[in-house]
């Protein structure tokens, strides 16, 4: 696991850091925390960490400072700036320091966990980890569930969940490996197995509907006709007059 330190001297942001992030779904561990520049380097020194979370304005040395003492190890290690600070001048000397993210604070969850997932791609793709035969599992895990689970609630938060990734990283790969995004592979699937049922049984409309996931019989009939370009009795009607067809 990659090893993290924080290094702020905010104890709302240390304790908030430490409880909200699920770390270990990002292959990281907390390796330690310091609340100054000084007490920084010395953690930085003893841990080795990976990533490290710094703030700029803190006591006894910033966090540009301590970068500044520390560079000739950054080359090994991903940084996130998080301040209160919108300063340029702050951004540009980050920039020498080759950080990866800078963050303002408040950050939201959303923002720091893609922070991670750069900083946490970035390490596997320098230290050599196969992140292709990774990805592409995850999202063959992605098609296996919403192909096992469509006529039930999907969302991709609760399969991100499961694969103890982030959904903005879950979603990216998604569009990368599929071309299209989680929604439109949920209702192909959905399409597919409604087609199903409206040839092979005696169902209702709404009652195909349900059976596939979806409880709004005009929503299921507006995104059925937008894949198949037509009504479900539409459908079954076609199909019904092409067999009698091939009948005679």
């Amino acid at each position: 696991m990659y090893r993290v330190v924080i290094i702020d001297d905010e104890e709302i942001i240390l304790k908030g850091l430490r409880s909200v992030v699920d770390w270990e779904k990002f292959n990281c561990k907390i390796a330690g925390q310091a609340d100054d520049g000084i007490e920084g380097i010395r953690l930085i020194e003893k841990v080795n960490p990976d990533i490290i979370f710094t703030d700029i304005r803190m006591p006894n040395m910033d966090g540009l400072e301590m970068l500044e003492r520390i560079k000739p190890q950054l080359k090994e290690k991903e940084v996130t700036i998080m301040t209160g600070y919108g300063d340029l001048e702050y951004a540009r000397q980050a920039i020498k320091y080759g950080v990866t993210r800078y963050l303002l604070k408040p950050s939201q969850l959303e923002e720091i966990e893609e922070a991670l997932t750069c900083m946490v791609e970035n390490l596997d793709e320098s230290r050599g980890v196969k992140r292709d035969k990774i990805d592409n599992y995850l999202v063959e895990q992605v098609l296996k569930y919403v192909e096992c689970h469509y006529d039930e609630k999907l969302t991709l938060s609760e399969i991100a969940d499961k694969n103890f990734v982030s959904v903005w990283h879950l979603s990216k790969l998604i569009s990368k490996y599929c071309n299209k995004n989680f929604k439109d592979i949920v209702n192909e699937v959905r399409m597919k197995y409604a087609k199903k049922f409206l040839l092979e049984g005696n169902y209702k409309v709404y009652e195909v509907s349900e059976k596939v996931g979806i409880y709004d019989i005009t929503y299921f009939s507006k995104v059925f006709k937008r894949y198949n370009g037509c009504t479900p009795n539409e459908f079954r009607n076609q199909a019904k007059s092409d067999t009698g067809k091939n009948i005679r």
